[in-house]
């Protein structure tokens, strides 16, 4: 009777342990809603690599093939990216669609992986953090939160069972982020796989055998060997002998425009636009317009060092950016300055130090606790998250210390804080009374964190020119035409194109004089032309209109009250 008794407490304990793990995940998915609910109605739509992602995309929803240029720019993300704009057909709802399932994928493994290795009562409101910070669920481009989300997957099933099998699934993710989404993690795939080799051959000289020599091949290397082959069968049209040079022409062209963003930085005197603009600054600084890395260190070392050296010197702001969305620094360790407060960066960067040291000290003096709650699965779900450090510090070195280039980092910090808060609770005898008001407190964050739509604030000024030029977007998909605009002009023309790539480019400043804005037109073989109320306004354009250059032009739409109006040219 006693025995049967002992098991239905089991039987208890386990359904109300499987509850509260339940209502964990719930809260976390509560909590990500709350910040992104209402995002597609207060979030503009993506710039920059998303709209050239979305060429690809189209592409591959259309013909199941894309160019060389996307197989080295994430091709499983293009794969993922077209099926919404299939369901959608536009690409607005598409891409806030996408971006939010990536959170709510990312939420849930996020709070699996610190369950894996947590105390339970920390690991939630780790994984909170992480969510909660606007750097992260609003990073500037999904394909980062997209690559992320590999790493976090395999490093949670790493150890999830103390098994060769699950360790080999982990690789594969590994292997699959690399090479198909972030290509610059092969470093972590690399070390990964020596780990991995390491521990099975160990294995095998304690347990020797053949039959146990091929199973641990199979097990350890079998699934990365099917996700390669996967992926060949999958890009097997669009994987060619150009896909090579546009991986060199990739790492050229970004090593350009980092070193040039890097130089303004250290030189605000020179004022030129990085991203278009490097090419003179390149040659003037190492006899080329387009350099490698490990060329420029070659040929002029000190400015490598010099830019090596700033990099370095951004890594507080950038972990600080990336733990806290405030930094204390004056220069962003990002490519776009993030507002917010020093002050609050100080404070809680100290809060953290103080965490950190007194949490250390807490966990060596409760060694012998700790050395048994580590056991072989959560090392090695360490041990597979640390591999991802080396690849976070060579991207602060190559290109500097932006959030999303070190995610990982970030994430392996903010676990290593939660073993710290947890070392500290036990020594300090708090840690049964943090478990029992554990839920109250994630009720409290999940009650005052504050919702997407207060933190977001600004115009949709891409959104609203794409809605507006939407009814007309045949005329983007004729790549003979030439598309002007006084801002967002190649963005904007990426995602209406649908899958074409449209020549685009931007208005001058207002030269005073007809003749010059006629002259812009006729120089670069403008076709279609969008105006938004600040440009009608320039002088040049003025008297342009009122020339006869102007009855070559047909008024495709205009709205009075908004002031804009899109223009195509005749014949």
């Amino acid at each position: 009777m006693a025995l049967n008794s002992d098991r239905k407490n089991g039987f208890c304990l386990q359904v109300n342990r499987t509850q509260l793990a339940a209502l964990s995940y719930i809260l976390i998915l509560l909590l990500l809603l709350k910040v992104v609910w209402g995002m597609w109605n207060w979030k503009d739509l993506t710039s920059g690599d998303t709209s050239c992602y979305c060429i690809s995309a189209y592409q591959w929803a259309l013909h199941g093939k894309i160019n060389a240029g996307a197989m080295i720019y994430s091709p499983l993300y293009v794969v993922y990216y077209s099926k919404f704009l299939s369901f959608f057909n536009n690409a607005y709802p598409a891409t806030i669609a996408h971006r939010i399932i990536i959170l709510l994928a990312l939420g849930l493994t996020i709070l699996a992986l610190c369950r894996s290795l947590l105390p339970k009562s920390i690991a939630w409101f780790i994984a909170a953090w992480w969510l909660a910070l606007p750097i992260n669920w609003n990073a500037y481009y999904e394909v980062h939160l997209f690559g992320l989300f590999f790493f976090v997957f395999g490093s949670w099933l790493a150890g999830l069972r103390d098994c060769a099998m699950n360790r080999g699934i982990a690789l594969a993710s590994f292997f699959t982020g690399a090479l198909l989404v972030r290509n610059e993690f092969l470093v972590a795939a690399a070390i990964m796989s020596v780990v991995l080799v390491g521990y099975e051959l160990r294995r095998i000289r304690l347990a020797p055998g053949a039959g146990t020599l091929l199973r641990s091949i199979a097990s350890a290397f079998g699934p990365s060997l099917v996700i390669l082959i996967g992926a060949i069968v999958l890009f097997q049209e669009s994987l060619n002998k150009d896909v090579l040079r546009a991986f060199q022409s990739r790492h050229l062209t970004n090593m350009g425009q980092v070193l040039a963003y890097g130089y303004q930085q250290r030189h605000p005197e020179w004022t030129h636009n990085p991203w278009t603009e490097y090419s003179p600054l390149m040659q003037q600084k190492f006899g080329r317009q387009l350099v490698s890395f490990t060329d420029a260190a070659s040929i002029n070392p000190q400015e490598i060092r010099d830019y090596v050296l700033w990099n370095l010197s951004l890594v507080p702001n950038g972990i600080q950016l990336a733990l806290f969305n405030n930094y204390s620094g004056k220069y962003t360790p990002d490519f776009a300055v993030w507002h917010g407060s020093r002050a609050k960066a100080y404070v809680l960067s100290c809060v953290l130090l103080i965490v950190l040291a007194a949490g250390t000290y807490s966990l060596w003096r409760q060694r012998e606790i700790w050395k048994r709650f580590l056991n072989h699965r959560r090392v090695w779900v360490l041990v597979t998250m640390a591999t991802t450090l080396p690849s976070a510090f060579l991207a602060i070195i190559t290109q500097r210390p932006r959030p999303s280039y070190i995610f990982t980092l970030a994430l392996f910090v903010m676990v290593v804080t939660g073993f710290c808060m947890s070392a500290m609770l036990r020594n300090f005898r708090l840690h049964r009374s943090f478990n029992r008001i554990s839920l109250v407190l994630a009720l409290c964050v999940l009650v005052f964190i504050p919702a997407g739509s207060t933190i977001v604030t600004g115009e949709r000024q891409l959104y609203e020119v794409y809605q507006r030029l939407y009814p007309y977007r045949q005329f983007f998909a004729d790549t003979s035409n030439v598309f002007a605009s006084d801002s967002s002009c190649s963005v904007v023309s990426n995602y209406l194109g649908e899958g074409s790539h449209l020549k685009s480019c931007y208005l001058p400043g207002d030269s005073q004089a007809g003749s010059a804005f006629q002259q812009f037109l006729q120089q670069n073989k403008v076709s279609l032309l969008y105006l938004a109320e600040q440009s009608q306004r320039r002088h040049d354009f003025a008297e342009w209109w009122t020339s006869p250059e102007r009855n070559r032009w047909t008024i495709v739409a205009y709205d009075d009250k908004a002031k804009w109006i899109f223009l195509k040219k005749n014949g």
